[in-house]
């Protein structure tokens, strides 16, 4: 084994977990030649998902985030990718705020077992670069290369249910700061007719299916009649948090598992690949990961975490005053974009508020991390 990400020399590479994050670092370290085992205790790569609908984010960056990760091989061809350049925000008063974008802000994946899905396509690009997969299988993190476990100390969910939609038009609609979510968020997206309802919730203290209810409901009263049929229901956890060092043992933590997370919205699946991306070429090249971390994804989730502070301490006011700023500078601007992108970005201000946001929102776990935990208001 190696501390640092220096090439193994004569021996496979051992991946555990066979996620996002898990097939990212596969497909990376076999595109450059290596041999890798991932080892992926459910049956099948995806099935903590059930087709439900998720987002690449790609509102914090200056560039296009699925360009640069087709480019890195991690959004295959046979997934299934919606761009996303219209959202409707609804503050907790309930006005509605109408955002939009000159270039994606995002971009809709399906997630699972399903051909089409994100799961599937970088499973059928890992095997068919040679990456050998075993299934039902786990092992020690220390005695693997890559820990990509997804979750292992949960700090959130998202809970939400499969929908038919009166219409074939796209709709993207998050409801922030509801009562009913006060660290969280409803959202609705369709597409084709076919979509999901959910909460998202980063947060204890709150169950599943109530917020399942309340998100039905409240989309129910912003659109009558739009969710023409509930389908079958869908949920997972989410962690959040930050690490000292995310080498452990010689082994390189990505993803979720190692805290890699947007706090303020809740989003990761970027983080998963990018991070994923980096463990491969910190391997391949024998340059240290952390390194690479810092200078490709940290100072995106310290900023996101110190906007989470931020909006903690606000409260709805806070949101309610995001929101209108963020429209009225849209106003002015013609593009959404630039006013979100500025959230994260590493500022001096940012930066002093990192050792008071870690001491209010995180409380120290095993293995090193720190997690995320918000109490309810």
């Amino acid at each position: 084994m190696t501390s640092r990400g220096a090439t193994v020399s004569g021996h496979r590479f051992r991946v555990l977990g066979g996620g996002l994050a898990g097939l990212a670092t596969a497909i990376t370290l076999a595109r450059r030649g290596h041999a890798v085992v991932v080892l992926e205790r459910r049956s099948q790569c995806g099935s903590r998902f059930h087709g439900d609908l998720q987002c690449i984010e790609s509102w914090s960056s200056e560039h296009d985030t699925l360009q640069q990760l087709r480019q890195q091989g991690l959004v295959p061809d046979g997934a299934w990718v919606k761009p996303m350049t219209r959202a409707t925000l609804v503050a907790p008063s309930g006005r509605l705020h109408r955002i939009s974008s000159r270039r994606p802000a995002g971009y809709i994946v399906r997630r699972g077992i399903q051909p089409e899905s994100l799961d599937t396509a970088l499973k059928d690009e890992a095997l068919a670069l040679g990456v050998e997969i075993q299934f039902d299988a786990t092992a020690r993190p220390e005695d693997c290369h890559v820990v990509a476990t997804g979750p292992r100390h949960p700090t959130g969910f998202v809970v939400g249910a499969k929908i038919e939609a009166a219409t074939d038009e796209d709709r993207c609609v998050m409801w922030v700061g509801h009562p009913a979510v006060p660290h969280g968020y409803f959202y609705l997206v369709s597409s084709g007719g076919q979509g999901v309802v959910a909460a998202t919730v980063l947060s204890s203290g709150t169950g599943p299916r109530p917020c399942l209810r309340s998100a039905l409901a409240a989309m129910e009263s912003l659109m009558p009649g739009f969710v023409r049929r509930c389908g079958p229901q869908f949920g997972g956890y989410g962690q959040f948090g930050l690490r000292p060092d995310y080498v452990q043992h010689g082994a390189l933590w990505v993803g979720e598992c190692a805290g890699l997370q947007d706090a303020l919205w809740g989003f990761g699946i970027n983080a998963a690949l990018t991070s994923g991306w980096l463990a491969g070429r910190a391997l391949d090249e024998g340059v240290d990961y952390n390194t690479l971390l810092e200078q490709h994804l940290l100072p995106w989730v310290r900023g996101s975490l110190v906007n989470r502070w931020l909006l903690e301490r606000g409260g709805s006011s806070a949101i309610s005053g995001v929101l209108a700023a963020w429209s009225i500078h849209q106003g002015v601007r013609g593009d959404g974009l630039p006013f979100i992108r500025r959230l994260y970005r590493p500022k001096w201000l940012r930066s002093r508020l990192l050792d008071r946001a870690r001491a209010d929102l995180l409380l120290p776990g095993d293995e090193g991390i720190e997690c995320i935990h918000l109490r309810r208001r």
